[in-house]
Order: structure tokens, then C-alpha cells, then sequence
């Protein structure tokens, strides 16, 4: 397997940016989170195919992996309650600067 590189995470980064684009959703403003949950996306999508949240399970049930594809199908209910996805990637719009998760 090869080793993740920066040109990937910054593809990554890219793609899932203009997602975000016309949302009231951003970055984490912790880079080096974002960073590391990035890198973790690129080596999950090396192993299991395609660029998994970091931090759910990726199962046989092809159906329920689609959904953990991210950002994910549960990113609008966490930021909701929480302000910010379950792994800390996407924050949303009421999320205070430095706040933890």
C-alpha cells in the first residue's frame, strides 16, 4: 500500500469543500484535526475504496457504507445538536472558534 501524500489530502481537501460550498458549513478550524482526518479518509479510501468518515465502521452492508461516504448522511442531524460532526471535520455556522468538540 502505498503512503498518503499531500497532493491527496489536498484533493481531498478540494472535493469536499465545494461540497460544503452554498451550506452553512466549514472546516474545523483546528488545521492539524483537519489534517489528520483527512490523511485518515485518504489511506481509508486506499484499503476499503472510497473516502469513509474516520470515525464509523465500514461494513459489508454496501448500502450503510454509502451513507458514512463523507461528509456523511448523519453530518446535518450532529452539527444540529452539537455544532460539529462526530469526528470534528465540519462545523457548523454557530460553532464558536476554538470551541471543542
Amino acid at each position: 500500500m502505498s503512503a498518503v501524500t499531500e497532493e491527496e489530502i489536498e484533493e481531498l481537501r478540494r472535493l469536499i469543500a465545494k461540497q460544503l460550498d452554498g451550506t452553512p458549513h466549514r472546516y474545523n478550524d483546528d488545521l492539524g484535526r483537519v489534517h489528520q482526518l483527512l490523511r485518515s479518509m485518504v489511506r481509508r479510501k486506499q484499503l476499503k475504496g472510497d473516502y469513509y468518515c474516520p470515525c464509523r465502521m465500514v461494513t459489508d452492508d454496501a448500502e450503510e457504507n454509502a451513507r458514512i461516504v463523507c461528509p456523511c448522511a448523519y453530518v446535518e442531524e450532529e452539527i444540529a445538536a452539537k455544532g460539529i460532526c462526530h469526528c470534528g471535520l465540519v462545523v457548523g455556522p454557530k460553532r464558536q472558534d476554538g470551541e471543542q468538540p
